[in-house]
């Protein structure tokens, strides 16, 4: 599978006044409110591709963000280990 973009939900009105409340409340705005349900997204492709513990299959991130410490962080550690 081929990932090409993070993912992120629209940065509109209503997703920056969200991520105003969660930054005062828990001081994580941005991550709550763009780039943990977008690399929920990216998480739920990849599982289009392995389903089970013994399916094998290459997962493409192509976007360079990807590379990023606090996108990484977030997304599973064993996609980037070369088996």
């Amino acid at each position: 599978a081929f990932v090409a973009t993070l993912g992120l939900p629209p940065f509109d009105a209503w997703h920056e006044i969200l991520k105003e409340r969660l930054q005062q409340r828990f001081g994580e705005g941005y991550n709550y409110t763009y780039l943990i349900p977008g690399l929920q997204k990216v998480a739920q492709a990849a599982g289009r591709v392995i389903r089970t513990p013994e399916d094998r299959g290459v997962i493409w991130l192509i976007d360079d963000r990807f590379l990023k410490r606090p996108v990484r962080g977030l997304l599973p550690t064993w996609w980037f280990t070369n088996t």
